[in-house]
């Protein structure tokens, strides 16, 4: 017998934008970045890195700005699927284009599926 789910899922929609505001914003410290998404320190200073995540420097210290918080979704969510480093920067790469939300789809199906 099957049974109705009773609860709802909700997951980031990794093809939707990215938020690219021109203006600086509110900044948020690498402690509140990694709260904010459960993660270390580390998995921040690693994703920068590898040119994943480019956060505004002030001497030592990095500051992350909303757009940095939209592809650390993209990013999460991506890495819970399976997808390889290589693989994440090519859905960043995809959902920051400006192309139709068709292609950006059926890209990231190819994407998914190889």
């Amino acid at each position: 017998m099957n049974t109705i789910p009773t609860t709802i899922a909700a997951v980031p929609d990794i093809a939707g934008p990215i938020p690219q505001s021109t203006e600086e914003g509110k900044l948020h410290s690498i402690s509140e970045m990694a709260e904010m998404f459960d993660v270390t320190l580390r998995t921040l200073r690693f994703y920068e890195e590898k040119g994943l995540l480019n956060p505004v420097r002030r001497g030592s210290r990095r500051f992350y700005r909303e757009q940095e918080i939209g592809r650390m979704r993209v990013i999460l969510q991506a890495k819970r699927i399976g997808l390889t480093l290589v693989e994440i920067r090519q859905v960043l790469k995809l959902v920051e284009g400006k192309g139709a939300r068709s292609e950006q789809l059926k890209s990231l199906r190819a994407i998914c599926s190889s």
